[in-house]
């Protein structure tokens, strides 16, 4: 067997020790939960829009809550497995999920824009977020955080 390949060889007993909390187990993208997010700047913004423009984004079964959309636009100072000063846009929107034995209410992101890769598989992976590179690249002026 070649080097490379050794490389990439595991067995069942070299695994059994590891904890999993990430993947592939041996060599995971981050630290362990809980994550610290810390030194962060947020802003919230809610509007009204058109239902029928909710409706278009809301995957079935899902049903939108109200008319209202949240817009989240953040810089995180330090997080460990990101780096410093993360820049995510999160687009929310109020639902429901009825199943048979529950109903669960919370918040779906049609939308989620995070500036580097890391932040990207992260919050894919831990959070089950939908993830994405923004379409055009962040400014900070001041103290305001803006998508241009």
């Amino acid at each position: 067997m070649s080097a490379k390949n050794q490389m990439h060889t595991r067995t069942d007993t070299s695994l059994k020790s590891l904890t999993a909390h990430s993947i592939p187990i041996d060599a995971p993208l981050h630290g362990p939960p809980p994550a610290r997010f810390s030194d962060g700047e947020l802003l919230a913004i809610q509007y009204q829009t058109d239902p029928a423009a909710i409706s278009e984004l809301l995957p079935a079964p899902l049903e939108a809550l109200n008319d209202v959309v949240m817009v989240q636009l953040a810089r995180w100072g330090d997080v460990p497995g990101m780096g410093r000063d993360t820049f995510e846009a999160n687009i929310m929107i109020a639902a429901r999920f009825d199943s048979p034995v529950t109903t669960i209410i919370g918040a779906y992101s049609p939308y989620f824009y995070v500036d580097n890769d890391r932040a990207m598989a992260g919050g894919r992976e831990f959070h089950a977020m939908p993830n994405v590179s923004p379409p055009s690249r962040w400014n900070r002026a001041a103290t305001f955080l803006s998508l241009k």
